[in-house]
Formats: structure tokens, C-alpha cells, sequence
């Protein structure tokens, strides 16, 4: 692979399994998961030799990215049900540390019943606490008209 600069614009030769590559004569599903996880070829002998290549294009290496993400996604996807066998395992296994079970079993909670939110928003306008907030709470408008008060420490 060469890269030339001529005038403003990239001249960019490539030859070999990465014009292959390139061109889709070989598929990215084809290269192993350290060739897309290196953004790299390895020779005909199956090695990685010399300097990775300074330049690739955006296109392909971010195809390659995507299919290492998909093998990625296929494991933790074909290992979701031995996953949750597992914590339930555990969940309910008298053996297990109380401490390990209870987390055990809060994970499957979440994961089934969702979270319990950390912030919560509440909307509308005539909701109560909002009715008893502004009998309680005086703005600076209504201050103006404020006869008497006494001040309360």
C-alpha cells in the first residue's frame, strides 16, 4: 500500500488482500477476529509481519469494525440464556453468601422489571404537591403585595 500526495488531493495505491478486501473480492466475514480487531491483515503464512498501514479507508475500516461488534453481540447473545440460568443459580442457592444472592437476585429484578430510577420527573400543572407548593412558596410578584408579616427563625 502507497500513499502519494499530489497537489491537494490523496493518491492512495493498494495492492494485494487489502485491494481484495477493497474491492469485496474477499468478504469481510472471512478475516478472523484479531485481523478486525487490529484493523490489519496478516500474510499468506497466517502472521501478522511488518508495520500495520498508516491508511485505510474510512469505509473499510469501519466495516471492519462493525463486523468485529456483530461477532461480539453474537456471543453475548448465544450465551444470554446460561447467563440468566446462572444468576438464578446463585439467586437461589443456600449455599451462596446472602450478600451474593441478594445481588443475584436484584440483577434479575432489573433485568426483568427494569431499574428503579434514580431521578424522577414529574410533569403536569395541576398535580397536588404542585397546588401545595405554591400556597407555601411566595414569589417576587406576590411580595409586593404583602401587608403584614412576622418573620418565624
Amino acid at each position: 500500500m502507497a500513499v502519494r500526495m499530489r497537489g491537494t488531493a490523496l493518491e492512495m495505491r493498494v495492492s494485494g488482500r487489502y485491494k481484495d478486501l477493497i474491492e469485496g473480492t474477499i468478504p469481510i466475514e472471512s478475516l478472523d477476529v484479531e485481523e478486525l480487531a487490529r484493523c490489519q491483515l496478516k500474510d499468506k503464512n497466517g502472521r501478522f509481519t511488518g508495520k500495520p498501514p498508516s491508511f485505510l479507508p474510512a469505509s473499510l475500516v469501519k466495516r471492519m469494525r462493525s463486523e468485529f461488534f456483530k461477532r461480539g453481540d453474537d456471543l453475548f447473545t448465544n450465551a444470554y440464556v446460561t447467563a440468566v440460568q446462572t444468576m438464578t443459580r446463585i439467586m437461589v442457592d443456600p449455599k451462596v453468601d446472602d450478600a451474593v444472592r441478594l445481588k443475584a437476585a436484584q440483577y434479575v429484578v432489573e433485568r426483568v422489571r427494569g431499574k428503579t430510577p434514580e431521578h424522577v420527573i414529574v410533569t403536569g400543572e395541576d398535580a397536588p404537591w404542585q397546588r401545595i407548593l405554591s400556597r407555601i412558596v411566595v414569589g417576587p410578584e406576590e411580595i409586593e403585595n404583602i401587608v403584614d408579616a412576622e418573620v418565624v427563625e
